[in-house]
């Protein structure tokens, strides 16, 4: 079954549902000082149901507890039974990632990762994105790429297509909406809040600030799928206070080689020299829908 992705397909498309979910290439944020813009509690925002832009930090053990939250509330179904996602850490070298990026024109602002699996496998297919003509919205362009040993490649012929991976997400990954123990398809009818099948993560001062925050040799970003409840946005006629469900999440963190770059310090506690990720998991992702401005 074929499924239509929230930002994927052409540009026009892509700014199209964009600008129907309000998710707009907003500076206001870099405006405002770092450690409120980034410690703001969704919870505070559930009252009236628009949870807005995510901005979390995990230390190695609140990273722990959302990773092993998802595994209880993912699957993917496989040969008539759910069986656990494997897969679910996928590193991307800085070096790689950034002489990629550098030699695109226009450079790109942001990184969309579209869900995708492979049998059990996540399977992340990643597309760059760039600003719209208006300077308002960034849309998904180019090449579809995946992940092989930390760089961005092309799909191989022998392989999975990069269609295919996102079309096996949306037909067999198995949700846990709450804590009842009932399992659903992602794809539901419009009026039941599909499930969102990408999220997309901007360059400046969010990826760029988390690596040179955790400057070091032999860095890779590392992307961690998680899971939290989180409420719906007021957006698209979402009813304020729709209950919270169970939502495919992604947090990164810098590595030096293989050593996570996490510590277990209090995530309130003031960081040297105002670096807001240092030794954090950050998740600062764009989720729409639901999770829309």
């Amino acid at each position: 079954m074929k499924h239509t992705h929230p930002l994927l397909g052409a540009a026009a498309l892509g700014a199209l549902l964009l600008a129907l979910s309000g998710c707009e290439w907003k500076q206001r944020d870099e405006q405002q000082p770092a450690a409120a813009a980034a410690l703001q509690s969704p919870d505070s925002l559930c009252a009236n149901g628009d949870l807005g832009k995510r901005s979390k930090l995990y230390n190695e053990s609140t990273l722990k507890n959302a990773v092993d939250t998802f595994n209880v509330h993912f699957k993917a179904w496989v040969d008539g039974s759910n069986k656990d996602i494997t897969g679910t850490s996928v590193p991307l070298l800085v070096d790689k990632l950034k002489d990629l990026r550098d030699n695109m024109n226009p450079k790109p602002v942001a990184l969309m990762v579209h869900y995708g699996l492979h049998e059990d496998r996540f399977a992340p297919v990643f597309q760059f994105m760039e600003l719209s003509a208006d300077g308002v919205y960034a849309v998904p362009v180019g090449d579809l790429y995946v992940a092989v040993n930390g760089e961005l490649v092309l799909p191989g012929i022998a392989g999975p297509s990069a269609q295919d991976l996102m079309d096996n997400y949306a037909s067999s990954i198995r949700i846990r909406r709450t804590i009842d123990p009932a399992w659903t398809s992602a794809i539901l009818a419009p009026s039941d809040f599909p499930d969102p099948l990408g999220e997309w993560f901007r360059f400046p001062l969010e990826l760029d600030r988390l690596v040179a925050e955790n400057n070091g040799d032999d860095m890779a970003l590392v992307l961690t799928c998680i899971s939290e409840p989180v409420c719906y946005s007021a957006a698209l006629g979402f009813v304020p206070g729709q209950g919270e469900e169970y939502r495919h999440l992604i947090a990164w963190h810098v590595a030096h080689g293989n050593q996570p770059q996490l510590s277990e310090d209090d995530l309130d506690a003031p960081q040297p020299d105002g670096k807001l990720y240092l030794r954090r998991a950050v998740d600062l992702g764009h989720l729409c829908p639901p999770r829309c401005r």
